[in-house]
């Protein structure tokens, strides 16, 4: 696998590429989630989580999945890589800091945001 770390890439997408390998690999390694999360003494529900990009996986989880998958070298390492560029905190918004008053825009996009997820 060969993982590119652009930084201007959405950690959004960073997290979907992270957990789709997550996925793959635990599949490779012929695990359950079930033995997964046993492994990793947590929850059943922790690693469905990370492996659906529902949650920004800590670095530390990836890890372990990555030991207890046997990978290593130099996938390892840019999958660590991945996982922590994963995590940073999305600020779409700075690319906006000059437009007037951007703040009602953004208060504007988390109402939408609030009713379409009521409404779901």
């Amino acid at each position: 696998m060969s993982v590119t770390n652009e930084g201007s890439e959405n950690p959004t997408l960073l997290r979907w590429r992270l957990a789709g390998e997550l996925r793959r690999l635990r599949a490779t390694a012929g695990l359950t989630i079930d033995e997964v999360a046993t492994h990793l003494c947590c929850s059943i529900s922790k690693v469905s989580r990370v492996e659906n990009a529902r949650v920004a996986a800590m670095q530390r989880d990836v890890k372990d999945m990555l030991e207890l998958y046997g990978v290593s070298g130099a996938q390892r390492d840019a999958l660590l890589a991945l996982a922590l560029q994963a995590r940073r905190k999305e600020e779409w918004w700075l690319a906006y800091r000059d437009v007037p008053d951007v703040r009602t825009y953004i208060s504007f996009e988390r109402a939408a945001d609030a009713i379409q997820i009521a409404n779901r």
